[in-house]
């Protein structure tokens, strides 16, 4: 099984834990400092650092975070619980609070069904932070993106960028 481990550290926000055995117990290959906890991709809360990479997978080949297969995991380390996320899209806003662990293409789907998005509409929108110009990868965590010790992220839904040829 496969890791990745996704911190808010600017300066090495993804790191490669390697092949594992899935008997691995998360602990043995994640160090979390003090008032860190960690999350599968895509969860909604901590998991446990004493439990082997296999139970995120519940056993049946399915992930509890993000549906990938057990082959992957994505991990994210962090401090804080809950990150508030504001998208703004025509004037409109939502808020609502996620995990760390949380990718922009989750906050993506559940801002375009809150604003009421058409899906033709939805389809070709893209996240960015608020006052930037390059659009967020959907693989991204909130975590990442926040930093150590961020707890809010203000996020525009905009056209993307489409090239004539």
């Amino acid at each position: 099984m496969r890791a990745y481990l996704h911190t808010p550290d600017a300066a090495d926000p993804v790191r490669d834990l390697g092949e594992l055995d899935p008997a691995t117990r998360l602990a043995e290959v994640v160090e979390l400092q003090l008032g860190e906890q960690l999350w599968v991709e895509d969860g909604d809360d901590p998991v446990d650092s004493s439990m082997p990479l296999a139970e995120l997978t519940g056993g049946d080949g399915a992930s509890r975070g993000n549906g990938t297969t057990p082959a992957v995991v994505h991990l994210q380390r962090h401090r804080r619980n809950r990150i508030t996320v504001v998208v703004s899209y025509n004037g409109r806003t939502v808020t609502d609070d996620y995990s760390p662990a949380t990718t922009i293409a989750k906050v993506q789907r559940r801002a375009v069904r809150a604003l009421n998005v058409a899906a033709a509409e939805a389809a070709d929108l893209v996240l960015q932070q608020r006052g930037a110009t390059e659009s967020l990868d959907e693989d991204e965590h909130l975590g990442t993106l926040v930093g150590p010790d961020g707890e809010k992220l203000e996020l525009d839904l905009v056209p993307a960028h489409r090239f004539a040829g």
